[in-house]
């Protein structure tokens, strides 16, 4: 995954912990994400909570 982290935007899912995140070279275990595309804000969540 290391290869695209320049195209990866992540949140932390049921499975992801602090061991995932050592081996890679981007943050993926933030509770929530949003980006911007075009006119519309796009909130990227796990949703359990």
């Amino acid at each position: 995954m290391n290869d695209f982290k320049t195209k990866l935007i992540c949140v932390k899912g049921n499975c992801d912990g602090e061991v995932d995140q050592m081996v890679l070279d981007f943050p993926v275990l933030a509770v929530y994400n949003n980006i911007l595309l075009k006119d519309r804000r796009v909130f990227m969540t796990h949703g359990h909570t």
